[in-house]
């Protein structure tokens, strides 16, 4: 079969010429080097965390790796020793119901900012007086805190690559076992009789709860204490925290008390302060005076239960005044 030659011709013809020069796109930019989020520690002011200068030749980075015994520690007994604890925190070799908190990391930088960090390190361990050691927790939304001090042989350290970076351990004791919020939280109560306030709560322990709803401790408040007597204190923590009071003379026949354990102190003149552990019972003083003289028969110690608000109430007589100061505390 023969095609005719205007049939191979095609209807249209395409005589435009593409003369762009075409390139490939620029690539995206390269991402910026991951740095993490650091949880804040630190440990008598000295960042234990830190990630600086990292575009200069001061360059320095810091990384805790680990922590051992800051949540859930057993405290350590030192059940091999017969000891009587005077008032007070007792340091030594042997603590009752310490904590030990164990912490690893390593420190990378120009030598001479190197070991400055780490001659900072090792004063504040063999240091014989304690210092805070503070480490953030993202779920509490908060920092924690203890005090803490570590031992003559309680600092270890290792060099890597050529004395620009050392791994390191260091293990600290705290004589108190519990952590605490780093924010104090404070009340004044002022002063205010039995006879002038009334007793303004009835017990209700003969009907049960069931059949008369109430609060769990057995007493109804039929209305509000009077004010400045009395004021609520708020635990977040899920261990007791302890309250520190201070009497604030003139006061007598004073009664502090949440309704069920009260702390009972001796007169106090115009002009003295004392300091009371609300917990231990113990009382300083000016003049070095003994417990015995102020804290009286009858007391009994007093905390703030575990994620609860307590009333606590003053009855006393005078103008003095007690001020209550109190950090939310974990196990």
């Amino acid at each position: 079969m023969t095609v005719p030659a205007d049939a191979a011709v095609p209807a249209r013809s395409y005589d435009l010429r593409f003369d762009r020069a075409y390139q490939a796109p620029p690539p995206p930019p390269l991402p910026r080097p991951y740095v993490p989020d650091l949880v804040p520690v630190t440990w008598g002011g000295l960042v234990l965390q830190a990630d600086e200068d990292r575009d200069s030749s001061r360059w320095f980075t810091a990384i805790v790796e680990n922590v051992d015994g800051w949540y859930a520690s057993p405290p350590l007994d030192g059940k091999n020793a017969d000891r009587e604890l005077s008032d007070g925190s007792v340091w030594g070799p042997k603590l009752l119901r310490a904590r030990e908190v164990t912490l690893r990391g390593a420190a990378a930088g120009p030598r001479a900012r190197l070991m400055s960090w780490r001659d900072q390190l090792a004063r504040r361990a063999v240091s014989r007086e304690p210092l805070d050691l503070i480490i953030g927790d993202r779920e509490l939304g908060t920092s924690l805190l203890a005090m803490v001090r570590g031992d003559t042989d309680s600092f270890r350290h290792a060099f890597l690559g050529g004395g620009t970076a050392f791994r390191w351990e260091v293990t600290l004791t705290a004589a108190d076992p519990r952590l605490y919020d780093m924010a104090w939280q404070q009340v004044t109560l002022t002063t205010e009789t039995a006879a002038e306030s009334g007793r303004p709560y009835a017990r209700l322990y003969a009907h049960p709860r069931e059949a008369h709803p109430g609060p769990l401790n057995g007493w109804q408040y039929e209305e509000p204490y009077p004010p400045g007597a009395a004021a609520y204190m708020r635990n977040d923590g899920d261990a007791d925290a302890p309250v520190f009071a201070a009497w604030d003379g003139d006061l007598t026949a004073s009664r502090l008390t949440d309704e069920t354990l009260s702390v009972l102190l001796a007169p106090v003149g115009t002009g003295i302060r004392i300091d009371v552990d609300t917990e231990s019972l113990t009382a300083t003083a000016p003049g070095g005076e003994p417990r015995a003289a102020w804290v009286l028969p009858g007391s009994r110690g007093m905390v703030i239960p575990p994620m609860t608000t307590a009333r606590w109430h003053l009855y006393a007589q005078g103008s003095g005044t007690v001020t209550l100061s109190w950090r939310s505390a974990w196990a």
